[in-house]
C-alpha cells in the first residue's frame, strides 16, 4: 500500500492562540524500515506525528492529543500533481505559454508562505523541553502522560547515536538521562515479555548488563521478539550501552530455541481411551508403561494423577505430582493440579504459591481457582476492594464460599482477566441472589 497523505488538522494554543497544524496519514506501511532497540520505529512510508508540541510564538507546551482541532485542511493530492507535472519549462514553448507556467508557479509559491505564515507546523520538543515538561503538572498530569514524555525523552536521547552524535552534551544532560530511564523502568512495572524486553534495554543503557541478561533469560514465551532478545543479549556481552539498529533478517522466522509440541506416546493414548471407558486400572499400566519408555517425559504422571484423582487416593495424587515436577520444573500442568489438590486440602499458602509459578510458565492458559471465604472475602452488603499480589497475569476464576461451613460446590464463581499491575475486583454481593453485579 503506496503512502497516503491524510488531512492536516489545526490546532489552537490554548495560550495565545496561535494555529499550529499538524499532519496526518490514510495508509502507509513499513517498506523501507529501520527498527532500533529502544523500541523506535523509523519508517519512511509511515512517518509519525506529535502528540505533544510547543508553541513557537509564546513557548507553551501543550498535547495535540488531548486538543480538539478548530479546522481540518484536506490534502489537494491535484494541486501538488499540477505543480509537478512540468518541472521547467520545454524550449519549444511560445512566449505565452512560459507566461502562464511561470504565473502558476508564482501563484503556488504565493499559497505556500501564506499557508506557512498562517499555520505553524507542530513540532516534536527537544530534550530539554521534554525536561520541562515533566515538571510542569499541567502537562504531565497521569502516569499515562508521563509514560509516553519519558518514552520521547529517551527515544530523543538515542537520536544523537542514530545521527553520530554524542549522547550527553554536559553532566546535566546525563542525570536527567539517567534519572528517566530509571523511572521509565519504574512506570513499565510489568511482565508481559515485550515489557520485560524494553526493560532490559534500559538496563543495558544504564550499564547494568547481568541484570538485563537475567530478565532476558525469564522470558519463557519468547514469542516473535526472540530475534530481538538475542540480539540485546548480544549487546550485553559486548558491554554496549548504545542503542543500535536491529538486524530484521530473522524476523519473520521461528524461535531456534522454541519448544516443539509434545508428542504422546502410544502407551499414553491408550490409556486415555480406557480412562474413557472407565478402565482405570489399565489405564495406570499404560501410564507406567510410557513413564518406561521415556522417563524424562512428566506428564505421564500428571495423567496418572488424575486418576487417583477418581479413585481418591489423595497420597497417590500429590505423589505423581511431586514426581512430574521432579522431571520437568516447567511442567504448568503439575503446578495447576498440586495447586488444586491443596485448596482442596485447605492447605492455601502452598496453593497460592502453585498458582503464581502457573502462572508464570503459562500466563494466559489456566484458569485458576483462588483461595476460600476466610482468605479472600469478607463479604457484607458493602462494596469491597480486593487485591491480590504476586500475580500479574492470565485468567483466574475464583471460587466465591458464600455461604459458611460450605463443604461441597462453591455458590458462584468470578472469571477476572488479570491486568500487568497489581488488580482491584470489586464486589457487591447481594444477600438474596449472592450475585456478583460489578467489576
Amino acid at each position: 500500500m503506496l503512502l497516503g497523505i491524510g488531512p492536516d488538522y489545526i490546532y489552537k494554543c490554548p495560550q495565545c492562540g496561535q494555529l499550529i497544524s499538524r499532519g496526518s496519514l490514510m495508509s502507509g506501511n513499513t517498506f523501507g524500515a529501520k527498527f532500533f532497540s529502544d523500541t523506535k520505529r523509523v519508517a519512511p512510508m509511515l512517518p509519525k506525528f506529535p502528540q505533544i508540541t510547543i508553541c513557537p510564538k509564546c513557548n507553551t507546551i501543550f498535547w495535540l492529543s488531548k486538543s480538539k482541532a478548530v479546522e481540518v485542511e484536506e490534502y489537494d493530492l491535484f494541486d501538488d500533481w499540477r505543480i509537478a507535472k512540468i518541472k521547467k519549462p520545454k524550449w519549444w514553448w511560445g512566449k505565452r505559454k512560459r507566461k502562464e507556467y511561470k504565473e502558476r508557479e508564482e501563484e503556488h509559491q504565493r499559497k505556500e508562505r501564506e499557508e506557512r505564515e498562517k499555520y505553524k507546523p507542530a513540532r516534536f520538543l527537544h530534550i530539554d523541553e521534554y525536561v520541562l515538561a515533566l515538571q510542569n503538572k499541567d502537562v504531565c498530569s497521569s502516569k499515562e502522560d508521563e509514560y509516553y514524555i519519558r518514552l520521547k525523552l529517551w527515544h530523543t536521547f538515542n537520536d544523537r547515536i542514530r545521527n553520530g552524535q554524542p549522547l550527553f552534551e554536559n553532566d546535566s544532560e546525563k542525570k536527567h538521562w539517567e534519572d528517566n530511564c530509571r523511572q521509565l523502568i519504574a512506570l513499565i512495572n510489568s511482565n508481559k515479555g515485550p515489557d520485560k524486553v524494553m526493560i532490559a534495554e534500559l538496563k543495558r543503557n544504564l550499564g547494568e548488563f547481568e541484570e538485563a541478561v537475567n530478565l532476558l533469560d525469564s522470558i519463557r514465551h519468547r514469542g516473535n521478539e526472540w530475534w530481538v532478545i538475542d540480539q540485546i543479549k548480544a549487546a550485553c556481552e559486548k558491554k554496549n550501552t548504545l542503542v543500535f539498529r536491529l538486524d530484521t533478517t530473522n524476523s519473520e522466522k521461528e524461535d531456534p530455541k522454541k519448544k516443539l509440541p509434545r508428542q504422546p506416546s502410544l502407551y499414553e493414548k491408550s490409556g486415555q481411551k480406557k480412562e474413557k471407558c472407565e478402565d482405570y486400572q489399565g489405564a495406570l499400566e499404560d501410564y507406567d508403561k510410557a513413564i518406561l519408555e521415556n522417563e524424562t517425559d512428566a506428564y505421564p504422571y500428571v495423567l496418572k494423577a488424575g486418576i487417583y484423582e477418581i479413585l481418591d487416593n489423595q497420597v497417590a495424587i500429590l505423589e505423581c505430582l511431586n514426581k512430574a515436577i521432579a522431571i520437568d520444573e516447567d511442567c504448568a500442568d503439575a503446578y495447576i493440579n498440586r495447586a488444586l489438590y491443596h485448596r482442596h486440602h485447605k492447605n492455601f499458602q502452598e496453593a497460592q504459591k502453585d498458582y503464581e509459578k502457573t502462572l508464570s510458565l503459562e500466563p494466559s492458559g489456566f484458569n485458576i481457582v483462588l483461595f476460600n471465604e476466610e482468605d479472600m472475602v469478607k463479604y457484607n452488603d458493602n462494596i469491597n476492594m480486593v487485591d491480590f499480589p504476586g500475580i500479574k497475569q492470565g485468567t483466574l476464576a475464583i471460587d466465591l464460599y458464600l455461604s459458611p461451613n460450605t463443604q461441597g460446590d462453591t455458590d458462584t464463581s468470578l472469571f477476572v482477566e488479570v491486568e500487568d499491575r497489581l488488580y482491584p475486583i470489586v464486589l457487591s454481593l447481594l444477600k438474596k441472589q449472592k450475585e456478583i453485579i460489578g467489576l
